[in-house]
């Protein structure tokens, strides 16, 4: 049935949910920031998702041409569903090298 197969266009469309930014910078030569995200509860496929908080944070330093960036997402390692029976990335962590060649 169309019940048990989530076929509701507005399934997976959580009542609540929002997100908070806090970035800091110095021009060109670094910066960083931080956000929360909140999702609320959400049908899937028929399954009610918990909701979850989430963080992340990241960090760039710019040296002449190049640009070293880091970052981690889901900072404090939440346990969630991503979709029904799929669990979410945990904690992730991220590296970049990018060089400006202008």
């Amino acid at each position: 049935s169309s019940e048990v197969l989530g076929n509701d266009p507005l399934d997976f469309f959580p009542a609540h949910r929002g997100s908070a930014w806090l970035t800091l910078r110095n021009g060109r030569h670094y910066g960083g920031f931080l956000r929360g995200r909140y999702l609320g509860a959400r049908m899937d496929q028929g399954h009610e998702l918990a909701p979850y908080a989430s963080f992340d944070a990241g960090a760039w330093l710019e040296l002449d041409v190049v640009r070293l960036s880091v970052g981690v997402e889901n900072a404090l390692d939440q346990d969630f569903e991503a979709h029904a029976g799929i669990p979410g990335f945990g904690r992730t962590f991220s590296f970049a090298v990018s060089v400006d060649t202008r």
